[in-house]
């Protein structure tokens, strides 16, 4: 299709991104999914009322795109060299109709982009942006800025195993379903793992992390941050700074790692089974447990012999529960073990009857007792 305007007469079209125009002066060549420029003349379109003006450097030097779409190519450039020009981007459609990863790099500006249903790689310099990854294994990368980024659609369907990273600023980022691996870097993010077993990391600063359903793996580095497991079996390490991790439900295994760090137990996320939640660097008079209240009286029971028939959980449960009925009282924990492991016993609801359990690793300079409790 070829276009030959005369003079400053307007030339009014339609855009079709499926059509490339070449020739003559001051027309616009549409390559794949770059434009480029003929002549030394600006060009000037309009996008619904509002004028985008296109310069002899074949950039856009003036105007705002509000909305996108664009068809079967495999890679997609936004890029601007200077303003006035942005990309408003209210809405960046990419619909890819063959197979192939799609490509997505968008300029520096606060950006909306839903992805295809192929494995898409989207790459981001700075604004504060959504991006949906939608269906496929996707690769998200995001610049400066708040950002809010998510495998799936916002609707929902079928989602593959995600990366995500969401450079610096506060980000919000969902893995959704597929086994993802999600990275917050600088910036306090939140960061939900969604469905099956995902790998996160805060990074620097104060985040909230959450790996919710499947076995994870929560790290968050540097920072006060605050880890949940959710269901499943988890793996919590807090890294640096004054951490709270919950292990929730599941058999976890919970590191606070650096700094004075809070385990939260709450009421069956500990329950007594053949494999039991864990912490593995407890430090006495450093850090704390908050299990519903603090302690009134701390119990005791080392008779535990040398064989491996006498550290089982049922053996420890069975000490516990009998310290539990020689001493009635309210509020008691008892502590079974010796150098070799440590069981911690308590009724979840304050009462007699032990129903909750967590193996305790870690120093204790200062002993173990009601201070290194509190109530959460």
């Amino acid at each position: 299709m070829q276009i030959f305007p005369t003079g400053s007469d307007p030339l009014y079209m339609e855009l079709d991104l499926t059509r490339m125009l070449a020739s003559g002066a001051g027309i616009l060549v549409q390559t794949g999914t770059r434009f480029l420029v003929a002549g030394p003349d600006s060009n000037r379109f309009d996008f619904g009322g509002e004028d985008l003006v296109y310069g002899p450097s074949g950039w856009p030097i003036a105007g705002t795109i509000h909305s996108f779409e664009y068809r079967l190519g495999n890679s997609v450039l936004y890029s601007q060299s200077s303003p006035p020009f942005t990309l408003d981007a209210a809405m960046l459609h990419g619909l890819a109709e063959k197979p192939g990863d799609v490509t997505h790099l968008l300029l520096p500006g606060n950006d909306t982009l839903h992805g295809s249903d192929l494995d898409d790689l989207i790459t981001d310099l700075a604004g504060h942006n959504v991006f949906y990854g939608n269906d496929g294994r996707d690769t998200i990368t995001a610049g400066d800025g708040n950002d809010h980024l998510y495998g799936a659609s916002p609707d929902g369907g079928p989602d593959g195993a995600d990366i995500i990273d969401g450079g610096n600023g506060g980000d919000y980022i969902q893995g959704n379903a597929g086994n993802d691996q999600l990275l917050g870097r600088g910036g306090s993010d939140r960061i939900n793992g969604g469905a099956d077993n995902d790998i996160i990391i805060g990074g620097a600063d104060n985040d909230t992390l959450n790996g919710n359903r499947g076995a994870d793996a929560v790290s968050g580095d540097e920072g006060n941050d605050v880890l949940r497991g959710g269901q499943g079996d988890d793996t919590l390490l807090g890294g640096t700074g004054n951490d709270v991790l919950m292990g929730d439900r599941g058999v976890d295994v919970l590191y606070g790692g650096a700094g004075r760090d809070i385990f939260i137990f709450g009421t069956d996320t500990s329950p007594i089974g053949s494999r039991i939640d864990s912490i593995k660097d407890f430090v006495g008079g450093v850090d704390h447990i908050a299990i519903g209240f603090i302690p009134a009286t701390m119990l005791s029971d080392n008779t535990s012999g040398p064989a491996p028939s006498d550290h089982t959980i049922a053996k420890a449960f069975a000490k516990a529960q009998a310290q539990m009925d020689a001493h009635p009282g309210d509020h008691e924990v008892v502590v079974v073990g010796g150098s070799e492991f440590l069981r911690m016993f308590w009724a979840s609801d304050g009462g007699n009857i032990v129903d909750s359990v967590v193996e305790l690793g870690g120093t204790f300079p200062t002993g173990f007792g009601p201070s290194d409790f509190i109530a959460a």
